[in-house]
């Protein structure tokens, strides 16, 4: 776990909980001036492993604020999830992003995409404003690949900047099972196209 932990000036990713990870947690953190992505879960490699035990499993960041990350590698989200089970991004504030405040899943329709392991995630009462300043193929929130019995609910989320083909809530090429409710979405720039 790190709790009340800042993380500000680092050259790459704050925290990484890497393959196989489980019940990590980053409770009450601040992340400035990072380089690459705040909180980066997980990879796409083991998308096809078939032992829970050496899953990437049920880790959560909660009560944490990210301001303007990543600083340096633009096209992280702030805050990645890549092939995982049972992630949770939860009560956070994100502002400022470059890119995507909070990304989730890989493969798009690949087998990586829709065969991975990918499951049980939720994206719950986050506050998330400015996000796509620079790049926009992107949202607020953004899904790839098949994850079922996954929810992103009661976020709040204005002030993005760009998009182009998405939206705020974007569920890209392959995103499956996945139930958005009762979030506010307003104030958002409009597209960007080229």
């Amino acid at each position: 776990s790190f709790t009340n932990c800042s993380f500000e000036h680092l050259g790459a990713a704050a925290v990484y909980f890497d393959i196989g990870c489980q019940d990590s947690l980053v409770s009450r953190g601040t992340f400035t001036d990072v380089s690459g992505a705040a909180v980066q879960i997980g990879a796409f490699s083991d998308y096809n492993q078939s032992i829970a035990a050496n899953r990437t499993a049920n880790n959560t960041v909660e009560d944490s604020t990210v301001t303007g990350t990543p600083v340096e590698f633009h096209g992280s989200a702030a805050l990645t999830a890549f092939i995982t089970q049972g992630t949770t991004f939860r009560h956070n504030e994100i502002t400022d992003t470059p890119y995507s405040a909070i990304t989730l899943g890989w493969g798009w329709t690949t087998d990586v995409g829709e065969h991975g392991y990918s499951c049980c995630q939720r994206v719950e009462g986050n506050i998330i404003r400015g996000a796509t300043q620079m790049l926009f193929d992107g949202g607020s929130v953004y899904t790839l690949g098949n994850q079922p019995n996954s929810q992103i609910v009661r976020n709040h989320i204005f002030d993005q900047q760009h998009y182009f083909k998405g939206s705020a809530l974007y569920h890209d090429q392959g995103s499956g099972g996945w139930l958005d409710s009762q979030n506010v979405v307003h104030s958002l720039a409009g597209p960007r196209h080229g």
